[in-house]
This record gives structure tokens, C-alpha cells and sequence, in this order.
């Protein structure tokens, strides 16, 4: 098992993770006050899933490829 990123871009926890991070940032875009964000774990920020690595897992594949293929059915903000 390799625990580098790149083995596991896009999974379905990549997913979830990313959809609570966008929601929070929604949240306190709607407050009056500013704040900042400061992540400490983005890595390199881009995970191409052709790349050979991502393709021998192939967890995108379940997460955000399964994500994008589903239907338009939430409601949009």
C-alpha cells in the first residue's frame, strides 16, 4: 500500500472532503467579516487521474468519476 496521494486522488473520501470544505467556505462567505484559510495538507493541488499511479488504484473511479457521472438531482445554491 503506498500512502502517497497520487495512488489515491479522487476517492470517495477525496470527494466528501472536498464538498464539506466547499460548504464551509460557502458559510463564511455569507458572514460580514473576513476570514483566511491556511491548508496545510493541499500537497502538489493537482492529481491527474491518467496518471499512471492514479490508474493502478484506480479509487477515482468510485469517487469523483462516479460523482460527475450522476445525475443532476440536488438542488443548486
Amino acid at each position: 500500500m503506498n500512502y502517497r496521494h497520487i495512488y489515491h486522488a479522487g476517492n470517495i473520501c477525496d470527494v466528501v472532503k472536498h464538498a464539506v470544505l466547499c460548504r464551509i467556505l460557502a458559510s463564511l462567505l455569507n458572514k460580514n467579516k473576513g476570514f483566511a484559510v491556511l491548508d496545510t495538507h493541499a500537497g502538489s493541488g493537482l492529481y491527474p487521474l491518467d496518471d499512471t499511479r492514479a490508474q493502478k488504484t484506480n479509487e477515482a473511479q468510485n469517487g469523483i468519476r462516479t460523482f460527475l457521472n450522476a445525475p443532476d438531482v440536488l438542488p443548486e445554491n
